[in-house]
C-alpha cells in the first residue's frame, strides 16, 4: 500500500549535504565492512537501513557507525518499545480510544515529514490513562516502517492537545522525555526540524517547564506552542494536512486506517526486526549496563541533533 505520495530522492538528500549518492554507496559498503568486523552487531541489515542511518549521520562514517550502535543497543535495552510488537495487538490497544497518530503523506515546502499525535476530546469527565510505554511502541513500529520506503530533509512532530489532561502530563515524567529524546536523536539519528502543540490546555505551562528542564536546549528552542492553527500553518501548509485541520488530505482516521492495514501486512517483517539486537556475548569490553546506557549514556558520545 502506498502510505506516502511524496519523498526526496536520495539525491536530492545527498545534494543537500554537499554530496553524492556514488559517494553514499562508497560510505554504505565501508560501513558494511565495519559491521562485518563487529560481530557482536546484528550482521542482517538492509543496505537500505545502513544508507538511511548514513544520511542521519550526514554521511559521517564515524557518526554512523555510533549510530548503528546506539540504535541496535537501544532496541535491546527498551523491550517495553521493542519487543512483542504485534501489529493487531497494538492496534487494538487501549491507548488508540484515546490517541490518533499520523505520519503526513506530503512533505512540507521544505521536504520535512510531518508526524501528528492527537489526543481526541472524550465525552466523560473522567482521567483516562495513557500508556506512554504502549504509545512508544506503537510510534516507532510505524516509524521503523517509514524508514524502510521514505527520505526527507527532517521531521516536525505535532502534538494536538485538545482533549489532553494534566494525568496525561504526569505521565510523561522527566525520565520518560530523555528516554523519548535520546531514542529519536541517538537511536535514528532524526534530524528534528520542530516540535509544534497545538490546542493546547492551561496546564501545558507546567509542561513545557518540564521540558525545559530535560531537553538539550537546542531541542527546546524548536518548541513552539500555537495559540491557533493560522500560525501552525507558516510551519505545516494546509496542503498537506489532514481534513481535521481544515486541511486539504485525507482525514487523521483514513490516514491511520491504511497505517493499520500495512502493518498487520508486515506482521512477518516485524518479528524479523525484533531478533536484530546485539550479541553481548561477543561485545568488546564490558557489556553494556542499562543504568549507565540511560543515566550517564555510558560510553556513548553524545551526537548533536544537527
Amino acid at each position: 500500500m502506498e502510505l506516502f505520495s511524496e519523498v526526496c530522492t536520495p539525491e536530492q538528500r545527498c545534494l543537500s549535504l554537499g554530496r553524492t549518492c556514488e559517494e553514499l554507496v562508497e560510505l554504505r559498503e565501508k560501513l558494511r565492512e565495519w559491521l562485518i568486523a563487529c560481530p557482536y552487531l546484528p550482521q542482517e541489515i538492509t543496505d537500505q537501513k545502513l544508507e538511511i542511518l548514513l544520511l542521519n549521520s550526514k554521511l559521517s562514517i564515524e557518526r554512523a557507525k555510533e549510530l548503528v550502535n546506539m540504535h541496535y543497543t537501544l532496541k535491546a535495552n527498551l523491550p517495553e518499545i521493542f519487543t512483542n510488537r504485534d501489529p493487531v495487538s497494538i492496534i487494538n490497544a487501549k491507548l488508540l480510544d484515546y490517541l490518533s497518530f499520523a505520519i503526513l503523506p506530503k512533505l512540507t515546502p521544505e521536504k520535512y515529514r510531518v508526524f501528528i499525535t492527537q489526543v481526541r476530546i472524550q465525552d466523560s469527565k473522567e482521567d483516562f490513562e495513557i500508556n506512554v510505554w504502549d504509545y512508544h511502541k506503537y510510534i516507532y513500529m510505524m516509524v521503523d516502517m517509514r524508514n524502510t520506503v521514505d527520505v526527507c530533509m527532517g521531521d516536525i512532530y505535532a502534538f494536538d492537545l485538545a482533549g489532553a489532561r494534566m494525568n496525561h502530563f504526569l505521565s510523561f515524567t522527566p525520565s520518560v522525555l530523555k528516554k523519548s529524546e535520546m531514542i529519536v536523536t541517538k537511536g535514528y539519528g532524526a534530524k528534528i526540524a520542530g516540535i509544534h502543540f497545538i490546542n493546547a490546555p492551561s496546564s501545558m505551562d507546567f509542561f513545557i517547564n518540564v521540558l525545559k528542564a530535560t531537553v538539550k536546549a537546542k531541542i527546546f528552542e524548536r518548541i513552539k506552542v500555537h495559540s491557533s492553527l493560522e500560525s501552525f500553518y507558516n510551519y505545516v501548509p494546509k496542503s498537506i494536512l489532514p481534513a481535521d485541520y481544515d486541511g486539504d488530505e485525507i482525514s487523521m482516521a483514513e490516514i491511520q486506517k491504511k497505517w493499520h492495514k500495512s502493518m498487520i501486512e508486515w506482521t512477518d517483517w516485524f518479528k524479523k526486526e525484533e531478533a536484530l539486537v546485539p550479541n553481548e556475548s561477543l561485545r568488546p569490553g564490558p557489556s553494556v549496563n542499562p543504568d549507565n546506557l540511560f543515566g550517564t549514556y555510558g560510553s556513548f558520545r553524545q551526537l548533536d541533533v544537527d
